[in-house]
């Protein structure tokens, strides 16, 4: 895999999240998702936009939210 690449930033990020191999912790993997988003990985955008909707690890933001799941959605359109 590439380095800095949005795949491995969302994949770590899904580890820091869950703690899986390290130490749960979700400011890091909201920050690992929030760079895999911003280089257009619908996946990042879709965890992102759960960790608006369940205001984890940030407030809750139900726009932020619905903002990351239609990124997220427009893959499959």
């Amino acid at each position: 895999m590439q380095k800095n690449s949005a795949a491995g930033r969302n994949n770590l990020g899904y580890m820091y999240l869950h703690g899986q191999g390290v130490k749960r912790d979700i400011a890091q993997a909201l920050a690992l998702f929030t760079k895999a988003a911003a280089q257009g990985l619908p996946d990042a955008q879709h965890n992102l936009g759960e960790l608006y909707f369940a205001g984890q690890g940030t407030p809750r933001d139900y726009r932020k939210a619905m903002h990351y799941f239609s990124l997220a959605a427009q893959v499959m359109i």
